[in-house]
């Protein structure tokens, strides 16, 4: 449900490259040396100490393009890429390599996009709930969460994650700017109804002209930005925060804003 907010403001007196062959076929190449490197990228040698190297292999392949061969003489993974990625491998390692999780590596797979929240905040919650019965690992670049374990803990998990990937709430913020106090303006809009109210409450000021209207969305948790001119020679520049977007319509944020004027220089436009 989208909030909308009204804000009136008011101017007074003035204006690299992966193998051909699949995972599996990757993780079965024994014995022919370490992966290829390019420019900006090593290999790395990662031993393992439960976890059978060739499904370990063929798991981490699956969660994130990466040139990786499982060794099964020494039961070791040999991965070829930037520090980045292979610090990504050595993290789903230690999530992989675990003396309880044999079984796990060895039981179904899937891999669910998550679309509206934060990957580690859904790992998270599914840790708490099912960190006994399967592997979790989040993808955050590529906003995915791979589960592996038995059948029917993997779809009590789905369910989980649907209930819970869900859109953030959004507001609608409009900001409404008036002149008031000064019959000397450059611009002037006809005043529409639903502003009519907040005209009538300024005029204890003097006559209130409207120079402005403009719009944005926010996502509730994040921030927001509007900038732009509202006339013919002021310009807004407004940041906040949507802090909360309750569904009764409630909002609360926190903002700040910028108005300046400029004139133009003589034999200018203004």
């Amino acid at each position: 449900m989208q909030s909308r907010i009204v804000i009136f403001l008011c101017l007074l007196a003035f204006t690299p490259s992966a193998f051909s062959q699949n995972p599996r076929q990757q993780a079965g190449r024994r014995g022919r040396g370490a992966p290829q490197t390019g420019a900006g990228m090593e290999w790395r040698v990662i031993p393992l100490k439960f976890a059978k190297a060739e499904m370990a292999a063929a798991v981490i392949h699956a969660v994130m393009d990466v040139q990786i061969v499982g060794d099964e003489r020494s039961n070791s993974l040999l991965v070829a890429g930037t520090d980045e990625q292979i610090n990504k491998v050595i993290e789903l390692v230690s999530d992989l390599d675990k003396q309880n999780d044999k079984t796990v590596l060895e039981a179904d797979l899937d891999i669910i996009s998550i679309r509206n929240r934060e990957v580690d905040e859904i790992t998270a919650r599914l840790r708490n709930l099912f960190e006994d019965e399967m592997l979790i690992t989040g993808d955050e670049q590529g906003r995915r969460v791979l589960l592996r374990g038995n059948a029917e803990s993997i779809k009590s998990a789905v369910s989980v994650i649907k209930q819970i990937d869900t859109p953030l709430p959004t507001a609608s913020i409009e900001f409404a700017y008036f002149q008031v106090g000064t019959s000397d303006t450059e611009f002037s809009m006809e005043i529409p109804d639903d502003l009519k109210p907040v005209a009538r409450q300024l005029e204890r000021f003097g006559t209130p002209r409207l120079v402005g209207r403009m719009t944005t969305s926010a996502v509730e948790g994040q921030n927001f930005s509007l900038n732009g001119q509202i006339a013919e020679s002021t310009y807004l520049n407004t940041s906040g925060r949507l802090l909360a977007a309750a569904n009764d319509g409630a909002v609360k944020l926190e903002m700040q804003s910028e108005l300046r004027m400029h004139r133009a220089a003589e034999g200018e436009r203004r």
